[in-house]
C-alpha cells in the first residue's frame, strides 16, 4: 500500500511557508554546476554549499525533495476537521494522534510520497511543521472544498459549560447530539462548539469560529432568526467521504412549503437551547 509522509503548520501567511521550503537557489546552482564547462577557478567550480538547502531540506536531512511527489496545501481559516479531509489517509488513525491537537491554526498541509524521500531522512525534524507520521494512502485527496458543508446551530442557553458540552458527549452512538440530529455515523472531529457564559454579538462569535467563505451568510441568517446577541454555536461538517453522514433537517419554512424527503427530519424547536441555522457550503 502507497504511504505518504505528513505535515501540519501554521503560518503567518503563504509567503513564510515558502521560504521554509523553497529549494529554488539550490536546485538552480547543481544546474549550473552540472551543466556548464568548468571555470577553471577551483573556488567556483566547487559544488555548491550544502547550506543552500531550504530550511525544511536542512531540518529533515535531505539535499532536496522531488516536487512531483510533493503537495502543498496553504489555507487561512480552515478549520481542522477541513484540513483532516484533505489528507488521504484513514480518519481513525489520525484522530487518535495526539499531535493533532498540538497546534492551534492550522493552515498548511505538506505530503511527500514516501517512495521518493531518501531513507536517511528525519521526517519527525521538520521546525516549522508538525510531523504526523508515515501514513498508508486509503484515498485520493478531494481538492475542492465546496464539497464541504456546514449545518450550524446558534442561540442562547442558560447551561453551564460543563452542560452544554455534555450534549456532545459519546460520540455518533450515544450522544444526545446524534440523537437529536438522527447523524449516526461521523468523524468526532466533524462536531464543534464554542460556548460563552455571557451574551456576545453575532459577528464575533461566528468570525471565530466559522470559516471566512460562509460566515457573511451565517451571520445573516443567525440574526434573522435569533436576533444581535448569542453565547453558543456548535456546527457538524460533513465532507465527501463515508465516514460522515450529510445532515438531514429541513427547516421549518421550506417543509411548509416542499414535501419533505424521505428520512429527512423537519428542524426541532432546539437543541441543546439552540435553533438550527441551516447547512451552507463554501463559497467560490
Amino acid at each position: 500500500m502507497k504511504k505518504n509522509h505528513i505535515w501540519i503548520g501554521s503560518f503567518s501567511n503563504e509567503k513564510e511557508l515558502d521560504n521554509y521550503i523553497n529549494q529554488e537557489e539550490y536546485l538552480t546552482a547543481w544546474s549550473v554546476y552540472d551543466n556548464e564547462p568548468p571555470t577553471g577557478n577551483p573556488e567556483e567550480d566547487k559544488e555548491p554549499s550544502d547550506e543552500i538547502r531550504c530550511q525544511f531540506c536542512k531540518d529533515i536531512s535531505i539535499d532536496f525533495y522531488d516536487e512531483d511527489f510533493l503537495t502543498l496545501k496553504f489555507k487561512k481559516d480552515m478549520l481542522l476537521s477541513d484540513f483532516l479531509s484533505l489528507i488521504p489517509s484513514n480518519s481513525e488513525e489520525l484522530l487518535k494522534n495526539h499531535k493533532i491537537n498540538s497546534i492551534n491554526n492550522i493552515n498548511s498541509l505538506l505530503i511527500i510520497d514516501s517512495d521518493s524521500l531518501n531513507k536517511n531522512a528525519k521526517p519527525e525534524k521538520a521546525s516549522k511543521l508538525i510531523y504526523l507520521g508515515e501514513l498508508d494512502e486509503v484515498h485520493t485527496m478531494k481538492n475542492n472544498s465546496s464539497d464541504i458543508q456546514y449545518s450550524i446551530w446558534a442561540g442562547k442557553t442558560n447551561k453551564s459549560e460543563e452542560e452544554f458540552t455534555s450534549y456532545f458527549l459519546g460520540g455518533p452512538k450515544k450522544s444526545n447530539f446524534s440523537k437529536d440530529t438522527n447523524i449516526k455515523k461521523y468523524n468526532p472531529f466533524s462536531v464543534k462548539w464554542n460556548y460563552f457564559s455571557n451574551s456576545i454579538t453575532v459577528n464575533n462569535l461566528v468570525n471565530q469560529v466559522i470559516p471566512n467563505e460562509i460566515a457573511n451568510s451565517v451571520i445573516n441568517k443567525i440574526k434573522i432568526k435569533v436576533g444581535e446577541d448569542v453565547n453558543a454555536i456548535f456546527f457538524y461538517v460533513a465532507n465527501e467521504y463515508k465516514e460522515n453522514e450529510p445532515t438531514k433537517i429541513i427547516l421549518k419554512e421550506f417543509a411548509e412549503k416542499y414535501s419533505v424527503p424521505p428520512k429527512f427530519q423537519v428542524e426541532k424547536d432546539n437543541y441543546n437551547d439552540l435553533m438550527f441555522i441551516g447547512s451552507f457550503k463554501h463559497e467560490n
